[in-house]
Formats: C-alpha cells, structure tokens, sequence
C-alpha cells in the first residue's frame, strides 16, 4: 500500500490530484506542487468520553466543565444519559491553545466546530 518508513503506513494521497505529499495513517500534509505544505487533519469521528478529554486538555471536572460554558470548549454530544466529545474537536481545541491563540479566537473555533457537526460524516459513502 506503499512505502514503509518507520513503522508508519504510507499512501499516496487521493484528496487532491496535485498534491504530492503522502498519507501517514490518518492524515495527510497535503504539499502544492510548489512544495507548499499545509496540514489537513481528517477527522476519525471517535468520541471520547469525560476522563480522556479532562486528560487530553488538562483540565479538572469543574475547570472542564466551565470552559464549555464559557464557550472555549465544545459541548457534548449526548449519549441517552452519557455524554461524550467528538475527539478532532477536542484536539484542535487543544492546538489552539497550545498556539496561544487569543479566547476570542477560542469561542470563534468552538463555534465554527459546532456548526460543522450538521455536516460531520457527509463524506462516508452511505451504503445505497
């Protein structure tokens, strides 16, 4: 399926015709002909429950908890009486913080995320 390096499995990308970079795992770096990179992260749809995203973020039950209500997390989805986080909102919740941006550019992300649930998994083929 393609080169091996690392132990990683490599693929050539299928996303965008002109891309020359690969994918490693689940995500490629697509790379423009002119060898400009820009990182792509496909989502895996996984959803993570309490423990492992108060454990992703860093954050205790109450301090977790108040940064959804101050809209710098992403609410839950809710699962008959759980709840659980979509993990690539989560992750790129937790790459803007570790960029430092600014909590405006937090509550506008958790918003843009939140909008894009209506459209999560629209690219899965559905069986006809």
């Amino acid at each position: 399926m393609g080169a091996d390096t690392g132990g990683e499995r490599q693929r050539k990308c299928a996303a965008f015709p002109s891309c020359t970079g690969l994918w490693r795992v689940r995500y490629c770096v697509h790379r423009s002909p002119d060898g400009y990179a820009e990182a792509q992260v496909k989502p895996t749809y996984r959803l993570v429950r309490l423990a492992e995203g108060m454990g992703r973020t860093g954050l205790g039950r109450s301090a977790f908890y108040a940064a959804i209500s101050d809209g710098f997390l992403p609410k839950p989805v809710k699962l008959g009486r759980a709840s659980a986080w979509p993990e690539h909102e989560l992750d790129s919740v937790v790459a803007a913080m570790i960029r430092g941006d600014s909590p405006e550019l937090l509550r506008d992300l958790v918003r843009r995320l939140h909008a894009e649930r209506a459209h999560c998994g629209r690219d899965i083929a559905m069986p006809g």
